[in-house]
């Protein structure tokens, strides 16, 4: 069967939560793409708070689930890194920002970076969405 119901899974990619600025990024969860070749990631702001900040997501990719996690290339994301900004001008607040990932590693996991003059505090998170499985359907 081929509908938008059998043909994704989506999965946790990073819990949403109050993210406050800190010394290493936070790391998303492990995501297996094993059996899927389309990976899609929708990011979720929700209360930005009233301090000025900026919520920078990356991806990080590795052949094992418990190896070393580096630097995605970026010819293998497709769109940009989304970036929610609150600032005097610019609220990002209660918005969905995606890309997505056409790299060749089995195991990925979102890495989020907060920055600004704020302590952050902003509700933030993402969902992994796997397409094109191999064996249909996904759920």
């Amino acid at each position: 069967m081929r509908d938008l119901y059998n043909d994704f899974k989506a999965e946790l990619g990073m819990a949403a939560a109050a993210k406050a600025k800190a010394s290493s990024p936070f790391a998303g969860e492990v995501i297996d793409l094993k059996g899927y070749e389309g990976l899609r990631f929708d990011c979720i702001a929700g209360a930005l708070g009233n301090e000025i900040n900026t919520y920078t997501f990356s991806l990080t990719e590795c052949d094992t689930s418990n190896g070393t996690f580096t630097d995605v290339n970026s010819g293998d994301i497709l769109g940009t890194y989304p970036v929610f900004t609150k600032s005097a001008s610019v609220d990002n607040s209660n918005t969905v920002k995606s890309f997505g990932y056409i790299g060749k590693k089995r195991y990925v996991k979102l890495s989020l970076v907060v920055a600004g003059s704020g302590n952050g505090n902003g509700v933030v998170g993402a969902v992994a969405v796997k397409g094109r499985p191999r064996h249909a359907p996904a759920v």
